[in-house]
């Protein structure tokens, strides 16, 4: 029987020691817990919670008993009541008390990396602030300048918090702790900084749980990393060869030699539709100097699409990807999408806002 839980990074409590023995001895005891089943879980290969010890408890004691790694590991205790506690624990003895309906109240004993997590966690900077803030956002309804400035306040608060966690990570990397904090924050890294921090881990902690579990991670990361960077500005544009509403095939290498934009899209988007009236204006504007328009959307309905094509006289090449194919080899993130490129094929610019993209077609045939 398994948990799902999303990770959490600053709401845990851990404790970890080291030892010979191979057993973790948990012992409870907590106010305001109903009797019944305790059990205790840990992380497996998959990111997720599964159960791997039970217990009973009474009047509000209970006892856990249970082989465990001496480098530790997350575990969490689920209550009869389905209340939770996260602790970090390797083969030790550890001691929990306080009142279960007061999670600020919950002690761990029994561990120095304990106190050294509490002491991250209370060190993590504009904490209050970014509660603040968060009230006065909420309550600045249609003020819009009021709005942008306290989003900046927010957005400049939360990556003082991230300097502040990435330096915590980067000198806990031979430890679980460290380990730990960085799966949590593995979106906040780039490719690069991940597999720095993959390599370091591994050489301190090269058969821990969740160096594994990072390691997956990263791997996974880099067929998407290196995907990208075949899409990146500089690079030469995948070839790709696809079929117009006569069914007549298009490759991307056949308009070598002209400045081609190509625009992906979707008939049902509103975004894409929005996109495509702003289209016909820099078709009209910028086709006599040398610009084609290459529209690929990624409808499913063929039929449909060609209806659509039809009614709204769209310019350019319209093509169709039906099964995504270019539009995962071109790492599409979202509707509508377009990129420039020269007369070589070199990608020149990314968009999504088509304001950035007439900006940039402007300016690139101006040269």
């Amino acid at each position: 029987m398994k948990l799902h839980k999303t990770l959490s990074i600053l709401g845990a409590v851990f404790a970890l020691s080291s030892c010979e023995q191979r057993i973790l001895m948990v012992d409870a005891n907590l106010d305001n817990l109903e009797d019944g089943n305790v059990y205790l879980a840990a992380i497996d290969q998959n990111m997720q919670w599964s159960y791997i010890d039970t217990t009973r408890a009474e009047r509000g004691h209970f006892v856990f008993e249970t082989e465990a790694s001496k480098e530790g590991e997350a575990y969490l205790v689920l209550t009869p009541a389905q209340q939770q506690i996260l602790m970090f624990a390797g083969c030790d003895d550890v001691y929990i008390s306080g009142d279960i309906d007061k999670p600020a109240s919950i002690v761990i004993r029994g561990s120095a990396l304990n106190d050294k997590y509490n002491k991250f966690v209370n060190g993590v900077p504009e904490t209050e602030r970014l509660k603040k803030l968060d009230r006065e956002l909420r309550t600045a309804n249609y003020d819009v300048d009021r709005t942008n400035a306290i989003k900046e306040d927010i957005y400049n608060a939360q990556m003082e918090q991230l300097v502040y966690i990435k330096h915590f990570i980067n000198k806990n990397v031979d430890n679980p702790l460290g380990s730990f904090v960085l799966i949590n924050s593995i979106n906040y890294f780039t490719f690069e900084e991940a597999d720095a921090l993959s390599k370091n881990i591994t050489s301190k902690q090269p058969n821990h749980k969740y160096t594994h579990i990072f390691s997956s991670i990263v791997e996974n990361r880099r067929s998407i990393y290196e995907a990208m960077r075949k899409v990146d500005i500089g690079q030469i544009a995948p070839e790709f060869i696809l079929e117009d509403a006569s069914g007549n095939q298009h490759k991307l290498s056949d308009y070598r030699g002209q400045n081609v934009l190509i625009n992906f899209w979707a008939s049902n988007d509103v975004s894409s539709n929005i996109n495509n009236e702003s289209l016909k204006e820099i078709d009209y504007k910028f086709a006599s100097k040398g610009l084609t328009i290459i529209s690929i959307s990624v409808d499913q309905d063929k039929e449909r699409w060609r209806n659509f094509i039809k009614g709204n006289k769209l310019p350019g090449v319209q093509l169709v990807d039906t099964l995504n194919a270019v539009a995962a080899t071109y790492c599409v993130p979202r509707l509508p999408y377009c990129l420039l490129l020269d007369g070589e094929g070199q990608i020149v610019t990314k968009e999504q806002g088509i304001e950035s993209i007439f900006s940039d077609v402007e300016s690139f045939l101006s040269k």
